[in-house]
C-alpha cells in the first residue's frame, strides 16, 4: 500500500449543494447539542438524582436506537465515517463516560479516575468492533491512554523493580500505541480511514510518549541518569529507524516518515544539550550537529516525496506542486530548535546589554537575508532561515524598553517587511508575520488584557456599558479577517504562492485567535474559513475552520454575560434553521441517474449496536441498585472530617475532605503486623466503634474483610495519605457557604466494608 504525499493546485469544481448540505445538518447537529449541554446544565441544581440518571440513559438510548433505526432502513453510505449513524455513535460514546461519571458524582462514590476509564473502555469496546469508525478508535485510544497514566499517578505500583514508575508509565503506553498503531493499519479498511488519521495520531502518540520518557532523565544528576537517558535516547532512535524503514518500504506513507524523522531530530537534540557543555564551543557544536542532522532528514523526505506511486499521474504545466503540511511542520520545528540555540549562544558567548542585543539581532538577520539570497536550497538554506529568525526575534525584544511602544511597533513592523520581502523561504516568512502582527497588535493596544475579563463583570442586560470595550476588538478583527481572505485570493490566483500563502495563515491566526474574545464573531468567522477552504480546494483551511468553531462554542459556552437558559434558546433556534436548510436541499436535490443497490448493513452489526446498549444499561444500572442497597440497609457510620475548600473548575463547587482518622491510621499501619501487607494491596478496612456522641472512632485496622469486632470501612492509600470512600463532597454551585460549616460526615456501610458518603453534618450532627 502506498499513500500520496504531494499535492497538486490545479482546476477544483466546488460541489456547492453538497457541501451545503453536509455542512447544515453537521452544523444544526452541533447547535442542538450545544443546546442540550446548556439547557442541562441550567436546569440541572433543580433536577433530582432519578431525573438526572433516568434523562441521561434516555438520551442515550434514544441516541443509540436512532442511529440503528438510520442504519437499518438506509442505504449504505459511501463513506461510514461520515454518516448519521456514525456521527450518532460517536456521541453515544462520549455519553457513556459522561453517564459513568455522573454516577460516581451522585453516589460520592470517591472510585479513582482509572477505574472509570477503564470502565469506560470495556463498554465502549462493543461498538467499536461492530461500527469501526474513526472517531471511536480514536476515542477508545484516548480512554486507554488517559487510564493508564492516572493509574500510574494515583496508585504508584510499579512493576519492575529498580525502574520509576513514571517511566514504566511512558515505556508502556508506548508499547500499547504501538500495538494499537499495528492492528490499526492491519484493519485499516474496515475503518475506511482513507485519509490515515488513526495510524497518523497513534505514531505521534507512540513517539511523543518516548520522548516523554527521555525528558524526564534530562537534567537528573548522577552518572546512572545520564546512563539510563542515553538508553532511552537509543531506545527511542531505534523505534524511529523502525517506524522510518515499514513507511518507506512497506507501507509507503511521507507523512508517517515526517513524524519518525521529526522524533529522531528532537531525541539527538535532547542527547546533545545534555551531552555537550553550555559554553561557546558546546553550542555551537549543538547547532552545527542539528542543523547537519535536519538537512539530511528534509534531503531524504524530499526524497520519499519524489518516488512516485505506480497510479500518480505527472503534473500539467499548469500544476504546481504544494509542498505537504508535515515537512512545513518539520521544517519549522528544526528553525526554533535552531534559532533558540543561536540566541542561547550569543546570551552565553557576549555579555551584551540589550541595545546591543538588538543591534546583534539587526546584524544576524541581515546575514541571514544575505545567505539566503545566495543559497536558494539546501543545508546553508536552512540554516540562513533560523540565523535570521533568531535575529529577528533578538533585533525586536532588544529594543523592548529604549522605545516608546509606538516606535517599537514601527521599528517590528519595518523589520518584518524586510525579512518578509528578501527571506525566499516560507516558514522564514510566516514567522516574521506571525511575530510582527502579534507585536504589533499588543504595542498598539494598550491594555489589552482586560478585554479577556470583560465577561466577568455581570449579566449582558445590567452592564450594556461594558460592551463599548470591545469596539477595539471588532475593528481590528475586521482589518485581520478582510486582510486574510485577501492573501487568501491572491494565493489561489498568483502562482507566487510562497509570497501569499505564509503571509494568510499568519493572518488567519491571528484574527481567528482575536475572535475567540468574542464568541459570536468566533464562531462567524470560523464559518467563512470553511467556505474559503472548501471554495480553494484547501482542505487545511477547511480543518481549520472546524477547528476554529469548536473552540469559538466552548468560549461561548463560559461567556458569562449570557445565561445558560438564553444560550440554550438561542443555539435551539440556531439548530432548528440549519436543520430545516439542510431539509429544504435535501428535497431539492435531483434523483440519482441509476438506482443504487439497496445494500442493508449485517445482522450482526444491527445486534452489535444494541448489544453494546444493553450492555452499558445494565452494567450502570446493577451499579446503581448495588448502590441503593446500601444507602437502603447499610449501617450508619460517623467520621470527623477537616475541610478544605478549593474551587473546581470543571465540576463546579466541592469540598476537598480530609477526616480525623487519617493520622492515626497511617500510625497504625505502620505498627500493626500486616501493616506491609495493606502498604503493598494499597488500602485494607478500618474498625470502627461508635462512641458516647455517636461518632465512630478507629479502633483497629485489618487487611482483608469478614473479620473484626467493630464496623468494617475500606480505604485505599492515595498519594501518600489515605481516602477513605471519597475525598470530595460535590453540591450543586453557588452553596458554599451552607457546606462552610461541615464538622462531620455521614456514611451507609454494607457489610462488606463499602461505604457511601450520604451527607455532610454539622457540630449538632444534624444534615447540612
Amino acid at each position: 500500500m502506498q499513500v500520496q504525499g504531494h499535492q497538486k493546485i490545479q482546476s477544483f469544481a466546488p460541489n456547492w449543494a453538497e457541501f451545503f448540505r453536509k455542512t447544515a445538518f453537521s452544523l444544526g447537529s452541533l447547535w442542538l447539542a450545544s443546546a442540550a449541554i446548556c439547557w442541562v446544565a441550567a436546569n440541572w441544581p433543580h433536577a433530582t438524582a432519578f431525573q438526572k440518571l433516568a434523562g441521561a440513559q434516555a438520551c442515550l438510548a434514544v441516541i443509540v436506537l436512532i442511529a440503528w433505526l438510520i442504519e437499518r432502513r438506509s442505504l449504505k453510505h459511501k463513506d461510514q465515517n461520515f454518516s448519521v449513524p456514525a456521527h450518532l455513535m460517536g456521541l453515544g460514546g462520549v455519553l457513556v463516560g459522561a453517564l459513568l461519571a455522573l454516577v460516581g458524582q451522585i453516589y460520592q462514590t470517591g472510585a479513582d479516575a482509572w477505574e472509570l476509564f477503564a470502565w469506560w473502555s470495556v463498554l465502549v469496546l462493543p461498538w467499536l468492533i461492530v461500527v469501526r469508525t474513526v472517531f471511536l478508535g480514536l476515542l477508545w485510544a484516548l480512554i486507554l491512554n488517559a487510564g493508564v497514566v492516572l493509574h500510574a499517578g494515583l496508585t504508584g505500583v510499579a512493576w519492575f523493580a529498580g525502574i520509576d514508575i513514571y517511566l514504566q508509565t511512558c515505556l508502556s503506553l508506548a508499547v500499547l500505541n504501538g500495538v494499537l498503531l499495528w492492528c490499526w493499519e492491519w484493519w485499516i479498511e474496515q475503518f475506511d480511514d482513507r485519509w490515515r488519521i488513526g495510524p497518523r495520531v497513534l505514531c505521534a502518540t507512540l513517539l511523543g510518549w518516548l520522548i516523554v520518557a527521555q525528558l524526564m532523565y534530562f537534567d537528573f544528576p548522577g552518572s546512572a541518569g545520564k546512563y539510563r537517558l542515553q538508553w532511552l535516547i537509543l531506545l527511542g532512535l531505534g523505534a524511529a529507524g523502525v517506524l522510518y524503514r515499514i513507511y518507506t518500504c512497506r507501507r509507503r506513507d511521507p507523512a508517517m516518515v515526517s513524524l519518525a524523522g521529526l522524533a529522531a531530530f528532537m531525541m539527538v537534540a535532547i542527547d546533545v544539550l545534555t551531552v555537550l557543555p553550555y559554553s561557546v564551543p558546546g553550542l555551537s557544536a549543538m547547532v552545527v550537529v542539528l542543523m547537519v542532522l535536519g538537512t539530511l532528514l528534509l534531503r531524504r523526505l524530499r526524497a520519499q516525496l519524489a518516488v512516485k506511486s505506480p497510479g500518480d499521474q505527472p503534473p500539467s504545466e499548469g500544476d504546481v506542486v504544494r509542498e505537504p503540511w508535515f515537512i512545513g511542520a518539520f521544517r519549522i520545528v528544526v528553525m526554533w530548535v535552531i534559532a533558540g540555540l543561536i540566541i542561547a549562544l550569543l546570551a552565553i558567548g557576549l555579555d551584551l546589554d540589550m541595545g546591543q542585543f538588538a543591534l546583534a539581532g539587526v546584524v544576524l538577520c541581515g546575514a541571514g537575508l544575505l545567505i539566503l539570497r545566495a543559497r536558494p536550497a539546501g543545508a546553508v538554506h536552512e540554516a540562513a532561515a533560523a540565523l535570521a529568525a533568531a535575529g529577528l526575534l533578538l533585533g525586536s525584544l532588544g529594543w523592548y524598553g529604549s522605545l516608546s511602544s509606538g516606535m517599537l511597533a514601527l521599528v517590528v513592523l519595518a523589520m518584518g517587511i524586510v525579512v518578509y520581502s528578501l527571506g525566499a523561504n516560507s516558514i522564514l516568512r510566516f514567522f516574521a508575520a506571525i511575530l510582527v502582527l502579534w507585536a504589533d497588535l499588543i504595542l498598539t493596544w494598550p491594555h489589552w488584557y482586560r478585554v479577556l475579563d470583560l465577561d466577568m463583570v455581570g449579566p449582558l442586560s445590567t452592564q450594556w456599558s461594558t460592551q463599548a470595550a470591545y469596539i477595539p476588538v471588532y475593528w481590528r478583527l475586521f482589518l485581520l479577517f478582510a486582510a486574510a481572505l485577501g492573501a487568501f485570493y491572491a494565493a489561489a490566483q498568483d502562482r507566487r504562492r510562497d509570497i501569499w500563502s505564509p503571509l494568510a495563515w499568519a493572518l488567519a491566526l491571528t484574527a481567528q485567535g482575536l475572535a475567540c474574545v468574542t464568541p459570536f464573531a468566533g464562531i462567524g468567522v470560523a464559518l467563512v474559513w470553511m467556505i474559503v477552504g472548501f471554495a480553494l480546494g484547501r482542505r487545511s483551511l477547511l480543518g481549520f475552520g472546524v477547528l476554529g468553531l469548536l473552540a469559538s462554542l466552548w468560549r461561548f459556552y463560559y461567556f458569562l454575560d449570557i445565561g445558560l437558559a438564553d444560550k440554550a434558546m438561542w443555539l435551539a433556534a440556531s439548530g432548528a434553521l440549519s436543520i430545516g436548510l439542510w431539509v429544504l436541499l435535501r428535497s431539492r436535490r435531483p434523483p440519482a441517474r441509476t438506482a443504487p443497490s439497496l445494500a442493508r448493513p449485517p445482522t450482526w452489526r444491527q445486534v452489535g449496536v444494541l448489544g453494546g446498549l444493553l450492555v452499558v444499561l445494565l452494567a450502570v444500572n446493577g451499579g446503581i441498585y448495588l448502590r441503593e442497597q446500601i444507602l437502603r440497609s447499610g449501617q450508619r457510620v460517623v467520621l470527623a472530617l477537616t475541610p478544605a475548600d478549593p474551587r473546581s473548575l470543571i465540576q463546579g463547587d466541592y469540598m476537598a475532605l480530609d477526616f480525623a482518622v487519617a493520622r492515626p491510621l497511617l500510625r497504625l499501619i505502620d505498627a500493626s503486623d500486616e501493616g506491609r501487607q495493606i502498604r503493598r494491596a494499597g488500602g485494607g478496612y478500618l474498625v470502627l466503634q461508635p462512641d458516647a456522641q455517636g461518632v465512630d472512632q478507629l479502633q483497629a485496622v485489618q487487611l482483608a474483610a469478614g473479620r473484626g469486632k467493630g464496623i468494617l470501612l475500606e480505604f485505599r492509600l492515595r498519594d501518600a495519605g489515605v481516602r477513605i470512600v471519597t475525598n470530595a463532597y460535590f453540591f450543586p454551585e453557588g452553596q458554599r457557604r451552607r457546606y462552610e460549616h461541615a464538622k462531620y460526615g455521614e456514611f451507609r456501610v454494607a457489610a462488606n466494608g463499602v461505604g457511601l458518603l450520604t451527607h455532610l453534618l454539622d457540630a449538632d450532627l444534624k444534615p447540612l
